[in-house]
């Protein structure tokens, strides 16, 4: 592993700016675990399976549009191209 002159987050929240405005703010895991109340984060199906169950509980449905198709310029593109 190279050592790195600039701050580690693991020492200091390090702040990650997009477009002059701060987006995200990296800490180290000791931080993170602190503000987080020792919580782990968990997956991301275990975030699905969470919110299933409060749309299950509020008997919350997601409305969907009815489909229709769209334009596909590419698909014309390699139709050109096979003649």
């Amino acid at each position: 592993m190279e050592h790195c002159d600039r701050p580690s987050a693991v020492h200091e929240p390090q702040a990650v700016y997009r477009r002059g405005s701060m987006a995200a703010v990296v800490v180290g895991p000791e931080t993170y675990r602190r503000l987080s109340g020792g919580k782990d984060g968990g997956t991301l199906a275990d975030a699905f399976t969470e919110l299933r169950e409060i749309c299950r509980k509020e008997r919350y449905r997601l409305k969907t549009p009815p489909r229709r198709d769209r334009p596909q310029p590419f698909a014309g593109i390699l139709r050109g191209l096979a003649r």
